[in-house]
């Protein structure tokens, strides 16, 4: 069975998109080593400019520091542009 979606950074697959808004998609997918489940947003480039994207992984990098179990976990985050 052929996959229509991308593999992401060489390790997560991209299943099926979700849902979609106004600024971005959200897709299920899995970790290709774990296969663990995870959902994958991806910003839509006509509502990016780089004080969003510096803004974000500002964002990013904050979220993933905070450690708590009762929390989802944001581990990781990636900028193609």
């Amino acid at each position: 069975m052929s996959n229509k979606y991308p593999i992401i950074k060489s390790r997560y697959e991209v299943i099926e998109l979700l849902s979609e808004d106004l600024v971005s998609f959200a897709y299920r997918g899995r970790h290709k080593q774990t296969q663990k489940p995870v959902i994958i947003w991806k910003y839509k480039s006509s509502y990016t400019t780089p004080a969003i994207i510096r803004r974000l992984i500002s964002i990013s990098e904050t979220v993933m520091s905070i450690k708590d179990d009762r929390l989802l976990k944001f581990f990781d985050y990636a900028y193609d542009g």
